[in-house]
């Protein structure tokens, strides 16, 4: 999620930056029209002008900082994951259920031009789906924040969420089980960690199969996902092109220029139900794609199913 992103966005006043560091806090505020900054987030969240605010920290401050908010009685965007454990998301799911507020998780691909189109394209479908979803990820230092369990948790919490959670909403229908494993190298590395397989079995009877690998090479796309129903196929590449076959016509979208991941309609979408009311969003779908998350997390050292409900 970008900053510059809510300039766009009709209506929507940018009031306060939070940041560590005052430099550049100041910096960013100035550059983008915010009215002030300030190193303590707390005059943000204790504002009474600010309704909503957007949290864009390091992964280990995301669930106390929604708690507060809400506490405060702010409207939360805040981004993936939404929790690195199941004790804050337990926490996260009480202040919401003392404190009320609107949470909505940056799981952005939903939201996207060529995603809403996809799931068009099988609303009227009758049969379980078939889901694939195949990330081809660069390799990232060692020593980044995201490898430390108490700060980032890991790349499979990190980013996979955001895939999982995009075959949820393909698909319609809640996970029920995730089955997890990793590699397994002669020779162990911590690369094995993030090289899975992770199938989920959904209510409806649909099955969704991501594979998550940092082996590859970076010409071939980073993302590619297909679904299959109903003697129809659609696959997304990049969120650059998408086709859509049906009685053995194809047809193709692309966005030559551009990967467009639903960003700016994810925001327009958040503060219209701010003002309207969340009419087709459902926080639940944010719990069970965390909840999936975390469970492949935990269990892909294991293997084996894990019961989500």
């Amino acid at each position: 999620m970008t900053l510059c992103a809510p300039l766009v966005i009709k209506g929507v006043k940018l009031k306060g930056l939070s940041a560590a560091s005052g430099l550049s806090c100041e910096s960013v505020a100035k550059k983008y029209g915010f009215e002030y900054c300030t190193s303590d987030y707390h005059k943000i969240l204790s504002d009474p002008e600010i309704n909503c605010v957007s949290i864009v920290t390091r992964n280990s401050l995301h669930a106390s900082l929604v708690i507060e908010a809400l506490k405060n009685k702010k409207n939360v965007l805040v981004e993936k994951p939404l929790a690195l454990n199941e004790e804050e998301l337990n926490a996260i799911i009480e202040a919401k259920k003392e404190n009320g507020g609107f949470i909505m998780v940056g799981f952005n691909r939903r939201y996207s031009e060529l995603g809403v189109k996809l799931k068009d394209f099988f609303k009227n479908r009758s049969q379980s789906m078939v889901a694939y979803y195949r990330v081809n990820a660069e390799s990232i230092p060692k020593d980044h924040w995201v490898y430390d369990e108490s700060e980032g948790g890991s790349r499979i919490i990190t980013e996979c969420c955001h895939f999982i959670d995009f075959m949820q909403f393909i698909i319609g229908s809640s996970p029920v089980e995730v089955y997890a494993r990793k590699i397994e190298s002669q020779v162990k590395t911590p690369e094995d960690n993030e090289n899975v397989s992770i199938t989920i079995a959904f209510e409806d009877g649909s099955i969704g199969t991501l594979i998550y690998t940092t082996h590859g090479d970076s010409s071939v796309s980073k993302e590619h996902a297909e679904f299959f129903a109903d003697g129809m196929v659609g696959a997304i590449t990049d969120f650059k092109q998408l086709k859509l076959v049906k009685d053995g016509k194809c047809t193709q979208i692309n966005k030559r220029l551009i990967t467009e991941k639903g960003h700016k309609n994810e925001l327009e979408n958040f503060f219209k139900m701010v003002k309207q009311g969340p009419s087709k969003y459902s926080f639940e779908e944010n719990v069970l794609t965390t909840v999936s998350t975390l469970k492949a997390a935990e269990h892909v050292m294991s293997g084996g199913p894990v019961k989500l409900i």
